[in-house]
């Protein structure tokens, strides 16, 4: 709690000293924590501090920093901090939604026909990595569209 404390401290005296910044990266304020004894060091790019943020969120505690912006993708969440005092937070369940299929894209009525791929279709790793081999590729690809291709 401490820690967090001191992080907003230094998230309001930064925006108090540049008040031409919006909105900053929170991984571009490890230097403004390292000075502050927050974190000894920066560790690849901005990992402390998406350390602590990871944990205030699987603990639902993102609201302590009110100045948090929290950008979810599929897999990882973009941590920011905005001069306006309000933490916009994405929710788990949205970042869910994001990792479920997508839904079906509507088409236009004018005799357009979706042609979906999918990974397993391709030669891949157990992690749903596709492996390229272009030759192979290819020939599944123009058996999907050779109703459409001489």
């Amino acid at each position: 709690m401490e820690k967090v404390r001191a992080i907003q401290k230094v998230v309001k005296d930064y925006f108090y000293n540049n008040p031409s910044v919006s909105i900053i990266p929170a991984k571009d304020l490890m230097p403004y924590f390292i000075e502050a004894n927050i974190f000894s060091k920066d560790e690849k790019n901005g990992l402390p501090i998406r350390k602590v943020l990871r944990q205030l969120d699987e603990r639902n505690e993102l609201h302590l920093l009110p100045h948090l912006i929290a950008e979810r993708k599929t897999k990882n969440t973009n941590w920011f901090f905005g001069r306006e005092k309000r933490t916009q937070i994405q929710p788990k369940a949205e970042k869910k939604r994001l990792q479920t299929k997508a839904e079906p894209l509507e088409i236009p009525r004018n005799e357009l026909e979706l042609i979906e791929f999918d990974y397993s279709e391709f030669a891949h790793t157990n992690g749903k990595r596709l492996l390229r081999n272009k030759d192979e590729d290819e020939k599944i690809i123009r058996e999907k569209l050779k109703k459409y291709i001489n």
